[in-house]
C-alpha cells in the first residue's frame, strides 16, 4: 500500500483509522484502492440512480418511537429511517461480486466513494445549485406535486390478520419522485449522474423546499404582525405569493402600498358620491295616527 501511495498518481486516504492507498483520476471516472492483501481493486462510478436502488435494499423505516426533535404530533405517526451499510453496498454494482473475504476490509473506501468521495462544494443562488463547477437550476415543488409524491410513498398492504390494510411509507419513492420534481432537467440525465454531484443536488433540493428556519411572517411581535399585515394586503391586490411580496425591493413595495392607498380612498370617496340619495320624507296620513280606526271595504 505505500509503494502505491507514493506512486504517480496516488494518494493516501484514511478513513476511521484505516490507510487506503486510492487512485482518483475523477469522481466521473472509477476509483482504483489498494486492498490491505495488496491487491488493487476497482471500483464503479456508482450514480444516482443505483443510489436508489442500493437505499431500497438497505434502508428500514420504523413506525412510531419518539417523535424527531423540533416535529410535533402523536409519536405513532412518526417513523425512523436505519440504514445497513454492507446491504447498501452490496446492492450497487459490481460490489457483490468482489470477493467476499476483501469486502469488509475495502467497505470503508467503498463508502467513502458512495458517498460522492472528495466533498463537493454546493451552495444555493438565486434558483440554481452551484456543485462543484457544474450548475442545475432548481424549483420548488408544487403543493400538487408534493402531495403526489406522498400518495406515491404510501402503499397499501393487507394485514397477516387479513383484517385490514396496513400502510407503509417507502422513502426511497418519495424522495426520489420529490428530486425529479426539483431540478429543470431531464430525469434520464439526474439518473445517471454521479454520487459527487448527485448526493448534493438531493441535499439542496430539500432545503430549497424547506420553510425558513425563522418565517419574518409568523412572529409573535408587532413588527411581524405588522409585515404580515401588509405582505397579505399586497398578496390580495397583485396576485401575488407571499414570498413575491418580502423578494420585491422595499422602496417598490413603499409606493405600491401608497397607490393602493391612495386608490382605496377614491374608491370610497366614488361609493360614496354615487350612493343613492335618501327617500324625501313621507308626509304624514291620518291613518298614522296612533288612534287611528281602519275600516277595510272589499268590493
Amino acid at each position: 500500500m505505500n509503494a502505491a501511495a507514493g506512486a504517480p498518481g496516488w494518494r493516501a486516504l484514511t478513513i476511521d483509522r484505516q490507510r487506503f492507498a486510492i487512485r482518483l483520476r475523477g469522481h466521473d471516472l472509477p476509483l482504483e484502492v489498494q486492498c490491505p492483501d495488496g491487491a488493487t481493486q476497482v471500483l464503479p462510478v456508482w450514480r444516482c440512480r443505483d443510489h436508489f436502488t442500493a437505499l431500497r435494499a438497505a434502508l428500514t423505516v420504523h413506525a412510531g418511537g419518539a417523535p424527531a426533535q423540533g416535529s410535533p404530533g402523536d409519536p405513532s405517526t412518526t417513523a425512523t429511517l436505519s440504514l445497513d451499510p454492507m446491504h447498501y453496498l452490496t446492492a450497487l454494482p459490481g460490489f457483490a461480486d468482489i470477493d467476499p473475504a476483501r469486502r469488509e476490509s475495502l467497505a470503508p473506501a467503498a463508502l467513502w466513494w458512495a458517498a460522492g468521495g472528495d466533498e463537493a462544494p454546493a451552495r444555493l443562488l438565486d434558483g440554481f445549485g452551484a456543485i462543484d463547477g457544474r450548475l442545475f437550476e432548481l424549483r420548488r415543488w408544487t403543493a400538487g406535486e408534493r402531495q403526489a409524491a406522498l400518495a406515491a410513498a404510501l402503499q397499501r398492504h393487507a394485514t397477516e390478520s387479513g383484517d385490514g390494510d396496513d400502510v407503509r411509507f417507502d422513502a426511497v419513492t418519495h424522495l426520489a419522485a420529490l428530486l425529479r420534481h426539483g431540478v429543470v432537467a431531464d430525469p434520464a440525465e439526474i439518473d445517471t449522474l454521479p454520487l459527487h454531484w448527485a448526493l448534493p443536488l438531493i441535499d439542496l433540493v430539500v432545503t430549497l423546499n424547506q420553510p425558513p428556519a425563522a418565517d419574518p411572517l409568523l412572529g409573535d411581535d408587532e413588527a411581524a404582525r405588522r409585515l404580515a399585515e401588509r405582505t397579505l394586503r399586497l398578496a390580495r391586490a397583485l396576485g401575488w405569493t407571499p414570498e413575491q411580496v418580502l423578494r420585491t425591493p422595499a422602496v417598490e413595495l413603499d409606493r405600491l402600498l401608497a397607490l393602493l392607498d391612495r386608490e382605496e380612498a377614491r374608491a370610497r370617496g366614488t361609493a360614496t358620491a354615487t350612493a343613492a340619495p335618501p327617500a324625501p320624507p313621507r308626509r304624514r296620513r291620518l291613518a298614522d295616527a296612533p288612534d287611528a280606526v281602519l275600516i277595510r271595504i272589499d268590493d
